[in-house]
């Protein structure tokens, strides 16, 4: 048994195991020429490019060519800086064409370069999510525990926090009296609702 489990291991590809990362991976050579793609590079590649390819009609390919919106960018600056210098370079930073922000690891050789890289989008979106959600809960503390603002200053400049966030004109305190619908603090454009205003409900 022991030997059918070790034969079974040691015929499993190296294709087979770069296929189970979830980082894409890719190996271009020391002209830039694509060697490997696991299947994850492979698509992202394809997806930039517009076209699907199997990586045996991308290798041979430099990358330049492949994907010519890398020129100028942070990944060439960075991957010339890992083969220039034969350091590891580790980054993050944008692909625009796809809107996708990618962190990615490059580990340089004489022969040439070993990028892994992983779509970070989604969680730069949370992170920011999260940071604007502390911004706007210490925004409001702070008005909240400001002594110097009267009861309707406080509530105006809660409103003006929630229009900005919300992306709205209008924010109100509002009461119902009896059947009538009365606007005590108002935030909202010049000459539409003014505190006081009622609605007849």
């Amino acid at each position: 048994m022991a030997g059918e489990d070790a034969s079974s291991v040691e015929a499993e590809s190296a294709d087979d195991l770069l296929n189970r990362m979830t980082d894409a991976f890719m190996g271009l050579d020391e002209d830039w020429r694509f060697t490997y793609l696991n299947e994850q590079a492979r698509r992202v590649t394809c997806e930039a490019m517009g076209a699907d390819l199997t990586m045996a009609e991308l290798q041979g390919r430099t990358m330049w060519d492949a994907l010519p919106e890398l020129r100028g960018t942070t990944f060439e600056e960075r991957y010339r800086e890992a083969m220039t210098t034969q350091s590891t370079v580790s980054f993050e930073a944008e692909y625009e064409p796809l809107g996708a922000w990618f962190e990615v690891n490059a580990y340089p050789s004489e022969s040439g370069l070993s990028v892994y890289f992983e779509d970070v989008t989604e969680q730069r979106q949370r992170r920011r999510e999260l940071e604007t959600r502390k911004t706007v809960l210490r925004e409001m503390h702070d008005v909240i525990s400001d002594q110097e603002l009267s009861f309707e200053g406080r509530v105006e400049e809660l409103l003006a926090i929630g229009c900005r966030e919300l992306d709205t004109e209008y924010g109100t305190l509002s009461r119902v009296r009896d059947d009538e619908y009365v606007f005590s603090v108002v935030q909202a454009p010049d000459d539409t609702l003014e505190a006081g205003d009622v609605v007849n409900l």
